[in-house]
């Protein structure tokens, strides 16, 4: 025996979809409906009211007492329970509409002979949380730590609620041209990057970038043993930080150490003169080294501190090194020398000789050459552990002489006419033809570009002149006239771009007037023949003359790869910014390969997509990009 069909029988939840800036409505009850009359007669429509009282959502066919349930916004007999992406309502900071909400559903289980309406309400008054990063650098251990905190407790109608789920990515990104390793992503509260032996280990300078991203969900409300209201939320924050730091401080101690043990002689001997200006040079250099200090421990800028001690310490010899341009350099922590007492800092040195060298610290690097005058041979050592290892020739034996080269070729350039075609009667005439091959256009945003140059007669005959792509006009000019040596030449382009195998969108330029957007619908796996042509109102010979037509091609696949065991390309659809990995159909045998790409949006738009360098591996790229996009990709190594 069924039972009867009533009010209290559906149960719904509302999902606020905070990232999205959408609702989501799911019907809970779904196959229950089963002994109510049959799953597949279930049918129920959906109306969403916002605090302001707007309906920001009303399914076809709804009302409270005459309801059509020809288009359900719920249907059973094709178990579709949810109901996405219905708009928010927001306010003008782009945050969703605090206040009170109504959601009604109207529901049926014999299309709309008896129906039943069930309406809730929920008060809405939540707040994303916040995030606060922490980063500080310190140049003394070569290191760099990122730390954040997140109070994901959110306070909604008096309660304090905690997130059933949580996904956390602590990024960062290291400064652009750093040798460091990428940090990438973590799930860590603190992380600490450098501080190792390596240079790929240790710290750079210029700007670190952390970003913050918490995925949590939160179950606000329940409806007897259901939860109906939840909300999904995308914790954020980013900070950067410029790291500035030196490898002044070992010279610029010992030169320090120096000077006050000139000074403490003269004290030793005398008071007079000399101690005294020693004294007031120490005094003064403790002053600078204390600034110099602080602002060296905090990574700030230590320039003016480091000039203003060399400007102190002149009456010695001392030289300091330290980086002051805007390239990232790697930080070497300061150490000290072995056998107790606190000895002078120990850091990687440069330097050179007729020798291969032993000993030494570190990171150091050794110019190794035979000859000071003329070197045969000139290598860069490096210190690695405390072995030294050739990186590289700079000089080497003179090579053997090179094959000829081949002359260049303009591969994208499919047809180009320098022979000047001009007008003989009154009527159109075709002055330039060209017939692209079919399967030119491969990917979805390679395109092909007409242009036609004309000269015209210096007289005030009108003259028409026009372009065409598979017998579609897609560029023309017209002009009655007088012409003047400053105005005989006209140019009209036409920039024909692939949208699918069938459609094209066409962008069209003449000289001076405003350019024209278009489309056409040729099926590009077949010829399509391009053509310029001219007609005179009047039947004089050559009052108009086709100079030049040119068809180019620009495409991802206009050039051959030099190692096809190294090249590949493909096509991938990137959702508006989420950093999205494209993977390649091959494995590289490094990240030094070329990437060429194009990006176009679904109106045929051309897109920007960023593809951070850091981010290349030998099985693919991450790109990012702020609307939907097509990107189509190619590399050779």
């Amino acid at each position: 025996m069924a039972f009867p069909f009533t009010s209290s029988i559906p149960v719904f939840r509302i999902t606020f979809d905070i990232p999205n800036e959408v609702l989501i409505f799911t019907d809970l009850i779904q196959t229950g409906y089963s002994s109510y009359g049959g799953t597949a007669n279930f049918k129920g429509l959906v109306q969403i009211t916002d605090p302001d009282g707007t309906i920001i959502y009303q399914g076809t066919g709804f009302s409270l007492t005459a309801p059509d349930f020809t288009t359900p916004d719920i249907d059973g007999s094709t178990l579709t329970w949810i109901l996405n992406n219905i708009p928010a309502s927001l306010t003008s900071a782009g945050l969703f509409t605090p206040g009170l909400y109504t959601f009604d559903y109207v529901c049926t289980m014999n299309n709309g002979t008896t129906f039943v309406c069930v309406q809730e309400t929920y008060e809405f008054d939540y707040v994303s949380p916040t995030v606060t990063i922490d980063l500080s650098a310190s140049c003394r251990t070569s290191e760099l730590t990122s730390s954040y905190t997140a109070e994901t407790t959110v306070r909604c109608g008096g309660v304090d609620y905690t997130p059933i789920t949580s996904t956390i990515s602590h990024h960062i990104e290291k400064p652009i041209g750093s040798g460091a390793n990428d940090p990438g992503s973590t799930t860590d509260a603190s992380r600490t990057i450098g501080g190792g032996n390596t240079d790929a280990t240790r710290l750079w300078t210029r700007v670190w970038q952390t970003e913050i991203s918490i995925s949590v969900q939160y179950n606000l409300a329940t409806w007897g043993a259901n939860t109906w209201i939840i909300v999904l939320d995308t914790i954020a924050g980013s900070d950067n930080i410029d790291v500035k730091c030196d490898d002044s401080y070992c010279n610029l101690r010992l030169c320090v150490e120096n000077v006050i043990a000139l000074w403490k002689s003269a004290m030793g001997t005398s008071m007079g003169y000399s101690s005294t200006t020693l004294g007031t040079k120490v005094l003064e250099l403790l002053a600078e080294w204390t600034k110099y200090e602080m602002a060296e421990r905090c990574g700030s800028d230590t320039t003016i501190y480091i000039t203003n001690l060399e400007t102190i310490l002149s009456s010695v010899d001392c030289l300091s090194n330290y980086n002051v341009d805007d390239a990232s350099h790697v930080v070497y922590a300061l150490g000290t020398a072995l056998g107790g007492g606190g000895g002078s800092c120990v850091l990687p040195t440069i330097s050179y000789g007729s020798t291969f060298p032993t000993g030494g610290i570190a990171g150091s690097l050794y110019i190794w050459r035979d000859s000071v005058t003329t070197p045969t041979f000139v290598k860069i050592v490096y210190n690695s552990g405390g072995t030294w290892v050739v990186v590289t020739d700079i000089l080497g034996s003179a090579g053997s002489a090179g094959t000829n080269g081949t002359n260049n070729s303009s591969a994208n350039i499919l047809y180009s006419t320098l022979t000047d075609v001009g007008t003989a009667g009154a009527g159109e005439e075709i002055l330039g033809t060209y017939s692209i091959p079919g399967n030119t256009l491969v990917s979805a945003g390679d395109f092909i570009t007409l242009i036609a140059v004309y000269d015209l007669a210096l007289n005030d005959h009108g003259k028409t002149m026009k372009m065409y792509f598979g017998g579609d006009l897609v560029a023309t000019y017209f002009t009655d006239a007088l012409i003047d040596s400053s105005t005989k030449t006209v140019i009209l382009m036409a920039r024909i771009r692939k949208i699918t195998a069938n459609t094209q969108k066409i962008d069209s330029y003449t000289e001076g007037l405003q350019p024209v957007t278009s489309s056409a619908a040729k099926d590009l796996a077949s010829i399509v023949v391009v053509s310029a042509s001219a007609q005179n109102s009047i039947a004089t010979v050559n009052d108009v003359v086709l100079k030049s037509f040119t068809v180019i091609l620009d495409s991802l696949l206009t050039t051959i790869p030099t190692n096809l065991a190294n090249w590949d390309k493909g096509s991938v659809n990137l959702v508006a910014d989420v950093l999205t990995f494209v993977t390649f159909h091959i494995t590289m045998p490094s990240t030094s390969y070329n990437i060429k790409t194009n990006a176009w949006d679904v109106d045929g738009n051309e897109q920007f997509v960023k593809i951070p360098q850091s981010l290349k591996t030998v099985t693919g790229f991450y790109a990012l990009t702020l609307v939907n996009t097509t990107l189509n990709w190619s590399i050779e190594l």
